[in-house]
């Protein structure tokens, strides 16, 4: 069977928990499909809930919690369920892509697979909000250091100066320390800062206490220096 890519009402038929000769663990729907000139028609829906390298996939879980109420301890509990007639008129909507693959005897075949499981009506609301402080844990460095590229790249390169230019200013004699070091410090002085302000005055530090320079030139002194100068700034 080949039907159209696009959204689709189904209603379950049956539910089964089998393991993969790989080692994953599936979860496998077969729904009645409900919308519009498809009545009489099935199609399954193989959902991996434990991937091969024995990890749990978080979103087929979630999509179990959310869509049928899964208790998140046993995906045989779905099968139980399905029998007891707990999900009798649920009504979903199946998310639904033809795909081509290469079949055993070599020729090549075309079928329809159930990307998403999701509520009736549903795939119109944007996901929640995610947790700040554990996205920023993780990806914080990576951001930071992406927005430094792109700063780096944005800005003219520095031109030599003049014989008559003004003398370099006094060296600090703030404790030397590494570009992390003034980092942590920095991010320290500014509680309760929003994230993207903190970026922007550190941004802004850097180029008027090294204006041009490249990063990687800027010694331990310095950065001590610019660690000692931007948490005196702080107003609070």
């Amino acid at each position: 069977m080949q039907i159209t890519n696009g959204k689709y009402i189904g209603a379950v038929k049956a539910i089964t928990v089998s393991n993969t000769e790989r080692g994953a663990t599936m979860v496998n729907f077969t729904f009645d499909l409900l919308s519009p000139g498809m009545e009489g028609q099935t199609i399954r829906a193989n959902q991996c809930i434990v991937q091969k390298d024995g990890k749990i996939n978080k979103h087929t879980y979630d999509m179990l919690q959310d869509v049928f109420g899964w208790t998140g301890l046993d995906p045989s509990w779905m099968v139980d369920e399905h029998e007891k007639g707990t999900f009798d008129g649920l009504i979903v909507q199946l998310m639904v892509e033809n795909e081509t693959y290469t079949a055993q005897d070599g020729s090549s075949k075309t079928s329809p697979r159930v990307q998403w499981i999701n509520k009736s009506g549903g795939g119109s609301q944007l996901p929640e909000n995610a947790d700040r402080n554990e996205i920023m844990s993780k990806y914080g460095a990576s951001f930071r250091a992406m927005a430094e590229s792109k700063l780096q790249n944005s800005m003219p390169p520095s031109q030599p100066a003049p014989a008559s230019s003004a003398p370099p200013a006094p060296q600090s004699n703030s404790p030397a320390c590494t570009k992390q070091e003034a980092w942590d410090e920095f991010n320290a002085c500014r509680p309760g800062v929003a994230s993207h302000d903190v970026q922007q005055a550190w941004f802004t530090g850097l180029n008027k206490l090294f204006p041009g320079r490249d990063h990687a030139s800027i010694t331990p002194a310095e950065w001590g220096q610019l660690k000692a100068e931007l948490c005196d700034d702080v107003p609070y």
